[in-house]
């Protein structure tokens, strides 16, 4: 089974005290409970394994000694002749057994987080940052579950805000339709819609700015009754305007800067995804400029004829991959695309 260094501290399934440091067994079969191990506790099951010593020093319980019979490994889940157990545990927690071969891939784990595949099936182990955290002396089997979801959670935010941050990229997200219109002629955008099995959840939590052009902007303003409502609480919204003075007003930055100014000067700073939402002239001087790192398209099934297009043309060629395709319900496509050569910027 997979091993890895946990990213919090856990109780040692030997010792029963907290470490900072353990090593845990990923993933177990629905009848065996999750196993950790300290440092300490894996050089007293190697010593045992080894030599037969039974040491004392590490445990207010009686202590570790060799299995006299075969017995199924905590952490591998396989039959083995020699194991290291625990004498004696509280009710509360399950007795814990480890083979020589798990002693040296949680030992390999605990003081270098080498990547070991000795077992069979042993998979590939993993390294994860710590974090302080207090647990009772003896915690049941489902409290140390859930302490070990939460930690798995909050670790996978980490990740994906630090993979955004040193990233950064700058997104054109928009809904058109079959013939490539953002709008209709006078500016309505009533053929779009938003399936019930779509969601822009991920989307959204991966950005934190949003930029687009005034006449975006005007239509926003006009849908809205006069007033800007930020579809999410806590991003930043430009406003691209070659004639409106810069400044905050309306719910919004207003910015004379041209996309390669603005762009450059955010990727200074630490920051997730850039939102391009429009319209065409803006995404087109984004393009024209190279800016652009992916296309989010969702296409609905309507053919306008005419109206105001995403692409109006004046840039040069520009290549992307498909990397998403996916259908929604009412016949909505949700296509992704990322620049498939290198950026001369």
């Amino acid at each position: 089974m997979p091993s890895s260094k946990l990213s919090k501290p856990m109780l040692c399934s030997f010792c029963h005290k907290s470490h900072e440091m353990v090593a845990k067994l990923i993933s177990s079969p629905p009848e065996g409970p999750r196993s950790y191990i300290c440092d300490e506790c894996v050089r007293v099951c190697n010593s045992i394994l080894h030599d037969d010593a039974v040491d004392k020093a590490h445990f207010d319980l009686p202590g570790i000694a060799k299995s006299s019979k075969p017995m199924r490994c905590s952490f591998c889940c396989k039959s083995h002749e020699a194991v290291a157990k625990l004498i004696s545990s509280p009710s509360r927690r399950p007795k814990a057994y480890i083979c020589n071969e798990c002693v040296n891939v949680c030992n390999s784990i605990l003081h270098d987080g080498a990547v070991n595949k000795t077992q069979p099936e042993a998979g590939t182990v993993l390294r994860t940052p710590l974090e302080e955290v207090t647990l009772p002396r003896y915690a049941t089997i489902d409290r140390i579950r859930q302490t070990e979801a939460k930690a798995r959670g909050k670790l996978r935010e980490q990740q994906l805000g630090q993979e955004a941050f040193s990233t950064r990229k700058v997104i054109l997200g928009v809904s058109i339709s079959l013939d490539g219109y953002i709008a209709r002629p006078n500016g309505a955008i009533d053929f779009l819609f938003m399936p019930k099995d779509y969601s822009m959840g991920a989307f959204l939590a991966a950005i934190d700015i949003a930029v687009m052009g005034r006449k975006t902007f005007d239509a926003a303003l006009k849908m809205g009754g006069g007033s800007f409502r930020s579809p999410v609480k806590g991003h930043i919204f430009y406003v691209f305007s070659r004639n409106a003075p810069s400044g905050e007003r309306d719910s919004v930055i207003f910015t004379n800067q041209s996309p390669a100014e603005f762009t450059g000067e955010l990727r200074k700073h630490p920051g997730k995804n850039i939102w391009l939402m429009g319209g065409g002239e803006l995404a087109r001087d984004f393009l024209k400029a190279d800016l652009v790192d992916e296309i989010h398209l969702g296409v609905v099934p309507v053919l306008l004829g005419e109206g105001i297009p995403l692409f109006p043309g004046g840039f040069p060629q520009r290549d992307f991959s498909l990397i998403e395709n996916k259908s929604y319900s009412k016949g909505m496509i949700a296509l992704k695309y990322e620049r498939s050569v290198q950026k001369a910027n």
